[in-house]
């Protein structure tokens, strides 16, 4: 999966950061990666016919109107026929539901761990948006 990005002859994940960068999304695009979607997105659930959903796996199966039919919201406006998965992270005082998509999946093609893919997106958007760190 390793590319030459900077075109400088040699594939050097090692000590070139654009190459590195660039090998990356070289993977990410060979996986289905889709241009201007979200990874992942939080998510309220209500009663208890989401539960069903919580061992479905990592690829986004059901849409988001066939979430919302079980119990489970998202903000924004995102289409109701986006294809998704519901994700549960417990943390040391609760447990947080996500809606996985397509880029959250491509994601876990290199480590199939949610709690992984998570790390990875929350470390992207603190790189993207470092003052929101404060």
């Amino acid at each position: 999966y390793a590319v030459d990005f900077d075109g400088d002859g040699k594939r050097d994940l090692w000590n070139n950061t654009v190459d590195t960068i660039g090998s990356v999304a070289h993977y990410f695009q060979i996986h289905g990666w889709v241009k201007n979607q979200p990874v992942t997105v939080r998510a309220r659930v209500v009663g208890n016919d989401y539960k069903e959903l919580l061992g479905a796996g990592m690829k986004p199966k059901q849409t988001l109107d066939q979430l919302k039919q079980r119990g489970i919201s998202v903000d924004g406006t995102l289409s109701v026929d986006l294809k998704a998965t519901l994700i549960a992270l417990e943390n040391s005082q609760n447990t947080e539901h996500w809606v996985g998509l397509q880029n959250f999946y491509v994601i876990t093609r290199y480590n199939h761990s949610r709690m992984y893919a998570m790390a990875v997106y929350q470390l992207s958007e603190a790189f993207a948006n470092p003052s929101a760190l404060n």
